[in-house]
């Protein structure tokens, strides 16, 4: 099934990720505390058409996320005409809580 597959998959990238690219932790922010006291951030792309879902009314949705999961969403949407209409996120947090993050989003 494809879920099952999606899954599997982001599995095997979560254990050969190594270290962060400096690039995509923004200097102070909260992904890169998150990232220092955690495993290395994990970038997926999110269309454009979605974002407005992923992130909820007022940011409601993707607040009660991160809080129930534990980590630093960071969804960078004036980049989302550069990389074919969709918008880059980064997750922070645990290598597990990351995974579930990414399959949700």
């Amino acid at each position: 099934d494809d879920a099952e597959r999606r899954a599997a998959g982001l599995r095997a990238v979560l254990a050969a990720v190594g270290e962060a690219p400096e690039a995509l932790v923004a200097a102070g922010s909260t992904a890169k505390r998150v990232a220092n006291r955690a495993g290395p951030p994990v970038s997926i792309l999110i269309p454009a058409a979605a974002i407005g879902y992923v992130v909820g009314k007022g940011g409601q949705t993707i607040k009660e996320l991160m809080a129930r999961l534990g980590v630093d969403v960071t969804i960078h949407q004036d980049a989302a005409r550069l990389v074919g209409g969709a918008a880059p996120a980064m997750i922070c947090g645990s290598p597990a809580a990351q995974a579930e993050a990414a399959l949700e989003l």
